[in-house]
This record gives structure tokens, sequence and C-alpha cells, in this order.
């Protein structure tokens, strides 16, 4: 896998090593947009190379991927941020590993998406802070749970064991 140096998305290698373009500005927002069907070709070590620049290409390559299989390369950023090294050691990430996708953060600025992915990981372990849900938590607090895992799930998080048991205990706490 190719490293990756975290400097301004605009400047940075993609996951393929493909520099960004200096004089190809077919990506850029004021030029006309390219047709890129049937338009890659391949270089002299016979590689598929997309003819556009490196955050296409980046999609291009990764709707290639035939096994469905989620992974880094997949993901709608380059995980730069010292804190995801913070994030995997916590204790929710061990108990109840997490392997979002992210897709729409694809909706996004580029350069807000890391951030945004990284207070998508909180938020989910906000859900059960430092202790596990119990019968003594308000209703309020569990629904608006509850609602954090709806919002999260879009994002390709794992939410189905959680919000079985919040719910369970939400429908206890209504019989009472």
């Amino acid at each position: 896998m190719a490293q990756h140096r975290c400097t301004n998305a605009n400047a940075r290698r993609d996951d393929f090593g493909t520099p960004p373009s200096v004089t190809d500005n077919s990506f850029e927002p004021s030029a006309p947009r390219k047709n890129i069907a049937n338009e890659s070709s391949n270089d002299s070590n016979g590689e598929l190379r997309p003819p556009f620049g490196p955050t296409v290409a980046f999609i291009f390559f990764a709707t290639l991927s035939s096994n469905g299989a989620k992974s880094d390369q997949s993901l709608p950023f380059v995980k730069c941020s010292p804190v995801w090294k913070f994030i995997k050691s916590m204790e929710i990430f061990k108990k109840m590993p997490q392997k979002p996708h992210f897709s729409p953060l694809f909706e996004c600025k580029e350069e807000t998406r890391e951030g945004l992915a990284i207070g998508h990981m909180v938020r989910f372990s906000n859900v059960l802070g430092t202790s596990k849900p119990k019968f003594s938590d308000s209703s309020i607090v569990i629904e608006r749970k509850l609602e954090t895992l709806d919002a999260l799930e879009p994002y390709g998080f794992d939410v189905g064991a959680i919000r079985s048991i919040l719910t369970e205990l939400l429908l206890k706490k209504e019989k009472t």
C-alpha cells in the first residue's frame, strides 16, 4: 500500500501514486468535462491507467473492486490524523469493532471528510459512553441514543446489537 503524505488534498498523490496533474485541467470546475467512458489506457507495464485526476482515479479504481470488501482504500478520505490511533485504542472499538465506509462523505468537501469521520466515530463511542445502558437511564437519553444510531447507520456502522439492547431497555421502562 502506498505511504500517504498528509498535506493539502490537492497537492498529494493518491493511493495509486498518481501525482496531481499540472497540465491537464480536465478536472477543474471551469474546464469542460470529458466523457470518461472507455478512455482508460494501458501504460508501458500493461497496467490500467485512468486518463483523469487522482480523486476520480481513486473512485474509478475503488469501483473496479469485484469482491465488495470495504477497506481503508475505499474511504472517501485519507486517514492522516493522529486521532485515528487513539480511536482504534478505545475500549468500545476493541469490544465492538467497526468498519464504517463513510460513503455519504463523498458529498462533502474533501477537506472536511476526515474530521467529520472522526466526529462520527466519537459519536458512536458516546452512545455507550463509559458504561453499559441501564434501567436507571432516562427514557429521553435512551431515545437520543437510538436517534444517534439511526444517524450513524448510513455511514456503515454496525448498530444492530446496540439498537436491540436500547430498544428492549426502553420497552421495559415504558411498561413500568
